[in-house]
């Protein structure tokens, strides 16, 4: 995932929180990592397997939809102060100063 797609979830989807986005992002990390390694270009190409695991190139089929469905579930669970607070739209007022410093337009090379 991207440095924006967490915002980009939360703004899409209001109630997701901070734990929900980290989860289902670490959800789609590892499915992502599984299922290139377990991919005919790697199991057979460069493992030297003769039968293939997963027999698909690109694992973002599986793991994207894995990653919004564990934002949901995870958001929902969650419980906790720090839900409230991600509920009531103070992620992206908290991560606001962070976001200034990651925009390649205002850096400067002087």
């Amino acid at each position: 995932m991207q440095l924006s797609d967490p915002f980009l979830v939360h703004h899409v989807e209001r109630r997701a929180t901070t734990k929900g986005v980290v989860i289902g992002g670490g959800l789609a990390l590892v499915s992502s990592f599984a299922g290139v390694i377990l991919s005919p270009v790697v199991w057979v190409a460069v493992l030297g397997y003769r039968s293939v695991l997963f027999p698909y190139d690109n694992p973002k089929l599986f793991s994207m939809p894995l990653a919004f469905a564990g934002i949901w579930l995870f958001s929902k669970l969650d419980l906790s102060e720090r839900a409230q607070k991600d509920r009531a739209g103070s992620i992206l007022n908290s991560c606001a100063p962070k976001l200034a410093l990651a925009r390649p337009a205002q850096l400067r090379f002087d």
